[in-house]
Order: structure tokens, then C-alpha cells, then sequence
């Protein structure tokens, strides 16, 4: 298993420079570990912010300094790593929705992100990840109470959304397509 601070940051990178393990399994400490349940990331959630509220301090956003930072936290925060493989184990949700100027607001105040498209060919849309099935089914039953369809790819018209699954071998690749 592959662990990065960000993996779908991360990933593309790798994956182009290292073309040998591209069916490497992966696991983001990011989006993997819940960690304000385990009473950090009161300040925010980057490695930089958790790793210093552990009293770890580095120069940031230097490939082999985050590398040891995260290998540190990981080492003095034992509950995170074994929340982070558990959560490897386990299929992830993605809700992308298309055409949603009218529920654009609604999106923003749900904690969805905006992806204009232009770095990995997609068609501009919303997205939003989830680590529970039952969550990401209660965001499409949400999506449907405001008129948003739900469809098997993006379609002209109306707003809708597009659910897929994936697993720690497909997680945080570079997307493309819609």
C-alpha cells in the first residue's frame, strides 16, 4: 500500500514517473483518517498543520521532508495508521455533479469542490468524496429532494449526478473522461 498526505495529488505524479506500479494499492492520510475524532486537526488538516500539532516541525511541500513527516505522524500516531489501512480496505464513494448552476450554492455549503475540467479532461462539474456507502446514499436521496437526477453518465439538460465506487487500486487516479 502506497500512503501519501494527498493522494490524488499525489498519485498522478507518481504514476507517470514510476509506470511499474501503477496497480499499486493506495491510501490517502488526508481523506483516510478521520482526525478529528482521533482530537487532532483543530487548526486544519494538512501535514504541515498535524504534524506540528504533534510537535513535529518541517520545511513543507518538499517531496522527501513530507515523505519523513508523514512516516513520523504515522509512527507516533499508531491509531492513525490503523485507521488509515482499515480505511484502505474499504471501497470510497464519489457524487460528480454536472449542468448544476441552480444548486451551486446548495453544493458549496455541503463541502462539495469545483473542477473546472481543464486538468484532467472532465466536463466541469461539483464533486464530493465519501468513505461510508450509507453516507453517500443519503447525499443521493439529498440530491434527489432538490431536483437533481440521477444518471449512469452526465447527460445536457438538467442538473444530475454520477455515483461511482472505488477501491484502494483505483482510488485517487487521474480522472478523465466525464
Amino acid at each position: 500500500v502506497l500512503v501519501a498526505h494527498n493522494a490524488s495529488f499525489d498519485r498522478p505524479f507518481f504514476d507517470s514517473r514510476f509506470t511499474h506500479l501503477t496497480q499499486s494499492y493506495w491510501a490517502c492520510s488526508l481523506y483516510g483518517v478521520d482526525w478529528k475524532r482521533l482530537g487532532m486537526g483543530r487548526e486544519g488538516q494538512s501535514l504541515q498543520q498535524l504534524t506540528a500539532e504533534a510537535g513535529y516541525f518541517y520545511e513543507a511541500h518538499r517531496a522527501c521532508e513530507d515523505c519523513m513527516a508523514l512516516l513520523w505522524l504515522m509512527h507516533v500516531r499508531p491509531d492513525a495508521f490503523a485507521s488509515l489501512l482499515t480505511r484502505a480496505r474499504q471501497p470510497s464513494f464519489r457524487i460528480r455533479v454536472f449542468n448544476s448552476y441552480s444548486v451551486r450554492e446548495d453544493l458549496k455549503s455541503n463541502g462539495y469542490r469545483y473542477n473546472s475540467g481543464k486538468d484532467d479532461g472532465s466536463q466541469p462539474h461539483w464533486s464530493k468524496y465519501f468513505n461510508r456507502s450509507e453516507d453517500a446514499e443519503a447525499e443521493a436521496v439529498r440530491l434527489k429532494g432538490c431536483g437533481v437526477l440521477q444518471k449512469q453518465s452526465p447527460a445536457e439538460g438538467p442538473a444530475c449526478f454520477v455515483m461511482m465506487s472505488y477501491s484502494a487500486l483505483d482510488r485517487f487516479r487521474k480522472k478523465t473522461g466525464f
